[in-house]
């Protein structure tokens, strides 16, 4: 990483000149007459401070992201496996027993007992509460990164079809949700 996306730690000194501007509200001349420096200086080692805190937080933001996308990813993942499996044919299995016709000859031992086995395979839509999770895991993940991707000038200036890339996402957005509802209103 270069060092405007990672900053060097500050050094002691720093941290404090920025405890005592920004925290405790001196002024920066008279944080750098305190250290017997000039006030560019302390200015310099606030700006550095802040810098080094905001990739800090940022990095940790990213960790966490990252952390639950994968979580999401997983719950994603099994509850459509679990709504595929759950789409499987329903197989109905009725088993009786007939009688053939009976003869009054005395001669003749009574009429065998047929078996008779249905099956019947009944086409399932699968159950919309698994899709529901899916759905709901892959819009999470969505909002997990949707700030990212608007803070981010080059995503916003790209343009599809006269339209910002954050825009035509919204529209895929709007139009997977609306596939959503068909599907779980067919079920």
């Amino acid at each position: 990483m270069s060092s405007a996306q990672n900053p060097e730690e500050p050094t002691p000194e720093m941290i404090e000149m920025y405890r005592l501007n920004r925290l405790m509200g001196l002024p920066q001349t008279e944080v750098a007459q305190r250290f017997g420096v000039s006030q560019p200086t302390v200015s310099k080692a606030v700006t550095k401070v802040e810098h080094w805190q905001r990739s800090q937080f940022r990095e940790e933001v990213s960790l966490f992201r990252t952390r639950m996308t994968l979580r999401l990813e997983h719950l994603y993942a099994e509850a459509m496996q679990t709504w595929a499996m759950s789409k499987t044919p329903l197989v109905v299995t009725t088993t009786r027993e007939e009688r053939g016709n009976q003869r009054q000859a005395s001669n003749q031992e009574s009429p065998q007992a047929t078996t008779v086995i249905t099956t019947r395979d009944t086409p399932q839509c699968g159950n919309p509460a698994f899709l529901r999770i899916a759905m709901d895991s892959l819009d999470q993940i969505n909002n997990l990164w949707s700030g990212e991707i608007a803070n981010s000038s080059r995503q916003s200036e790209y343009r599809v079809a006269g339209k910002t890339q954050i825009q035509v996402i919204e529209d895929k957005i709007g139009q997977l949700k609306e596939l959503r509802e068909n599907l779980v209103a067919k079920c």
